[in-house]
């Protein structure tokens, strides 16, 4: 007696239990590939194209000389005179390239600390990089001047660092920041600055880990930053080239801008993310051919059915709605299986793997994903089931 109490739409499935285990299995699956997969080239993708705080297309990093005696402020004045030049620092380390590595903390255990780039700049460096103040103020004359004594005991820091070690960029100003255990008080706070070598690994904010401090960048640590008009910036590069060739006999090679810097870092990263996404192409247009295949082989084992539905009275528009709810109900368990894999192969990943945890815009964006190719792919063999004769389909066998 039971069931004859199952609705009709159920009863339907159950009657064709295993094609319709199989198209569940094969939507949870395809949830839970898609959506870690896209949360992986999501964050890849962010990664490779955070902000780094800098105009990069203006602005060039030229290697330090590294023969004879430092002659940093003569080298400026000369690279500034150079046609095009619109400014020029001296920055130790720099984003996409040399990497000071320290650990930033705020007390001096070092307890809580994060791993940091650090930056030994002039004071002209916020205003040749092009650096945003958000609190606080740069460097003055007498913090940047201290040559041979080493840095003067402040900073100017990234706003990730600042959230990270005091909560916000207000609360940051004044308080300490220790670097390998030195302390350095804070004297201003910069939207963005990028660590020396982002990573599309880095969790959270941790690309954003970063700070200045006043003084002369070790020549072997060091560049010059020249600010020219981005249609000058190679230009530029190949005359302050040859120049510091001519003046310390040391020859180098032409540098790119830090947008040619940029696109050399995460060359690596930008084919691994063509090569997950064409799999993951691959891979939704398998399922899709999968889905389709199996809603073939279940309207065409109910044709008989169809027919005397249709010659009972039934209209094409009720069979293809049949039809295709019987599919969403399906579809709705695989995707709630998939919700429950993919959340679960994300904690795994989590805990073996970088990977952060799974956003919801993935999951989300994979069940729909998947809900449209299913009912896509039910649609044909649905649509041309309802269009057979009855007289045809009651021939069936």
């Amino acid at each position: 007696m039971t069931r004859h109490l199952r609705p009709p739409l159920l009863q339907a499935i159950l009657r064709h239990r295993p094609i319709a285990s199989l198209l569940a299995l094969q939507v949870a699956l395809a949830v839970a590939a898609c959506a870690n997969t896209c949360a992986m080239l999501s964050g890849d993708i962010g990664a490779m194209t955070l902000p780094s705080g800098m105009d990069e297309a203006a602005l060039v990093a030229l290697p330090m000389p590294t023969r004879g005696a430092p002659i940093q402020a003569e080298d400026m004045a000369r690279l500034r005179a150079l046609p095009g030049v619109q400014d020029v620092a001296a920055l130790g380390g720099v984003p996409f390239g040399l990497d000071v590595s320290v650990r930033a903390a705020r007390g001096p255990d070092g307890s809580g600390g994060v791993a940091a780039s650090e930056y030994f700049a002039s004071r002209d460096a916020l205003a040749t990089l092009g650096l945003r103040l958000v609190a606080g103020r740069g460097f003055t004359a007498d913090e940047a001047a201290r040559d041979g004594e080493g840095p003067a005991g402040v900073a100017i820091v990234a706003d990730a660092l600042a959230r990270r070690l005091h909560g916000e960029a207000r609360a940051a100003l004044g308080a300490p920041v220790y670097v390998d255990g030195t302390a350095f008080r804070i004297v201003g706070v910069v939207e963005r600055l990028l660590r020396g070598q982002p990573s599309v690994d880095a969790r959270g904010d941790e690309n954003g880990f970063s700070l200045l401090v006043p003084g002369n960048p070790d020549p072997q640590l060091g560049v010059y930053l020249l600010r020219a008009r981005p249609v000058d910036a190679h230009r530029v590069a190949r005359a302050a080239a040859g120049l510091m060739a001519a003046l310390h006999g040391q020859s180098m090679d032409v540098p790119g801008t830090l947008a040619d810097d940029r696109a050399a870092h995460f060359a690596k990263a930008r084919a691994d993310v063509a090569l997950l996404a064409a799999v993951t192409l691959a891979f939704a247009a398998v399922t899709t051919i999968g889905i389709f295949g199996l809603s073939f082989f279940w309207v065409r084992r109910r044709t008989r059915a169809i027919g005397i539905r249709r010659a009972l009275g039934a209209s094409r528009g009720a069979i293809v709605l049949g039809l295709l709810a019987e599919n969403a109900v399906v579809v709705a368990a695989g995707n709630a299986a998939g919700a429950v894999l993919a959340i679960a192969a994300n904690r795994w990943l989590s805990a073996h793997d970088a990977m952060g945890v799974l956003p919801a815009i993935d999951l989300a964006a994979a069940l729909g994903a998947t809900w449209l190719a299913a009912a896509a792919a039910a649609s044909i063999p649905a649509f041309r089931a309802a269009s057979i004769a009855p007289a045809d389909a009651l021939r069936f066998s």
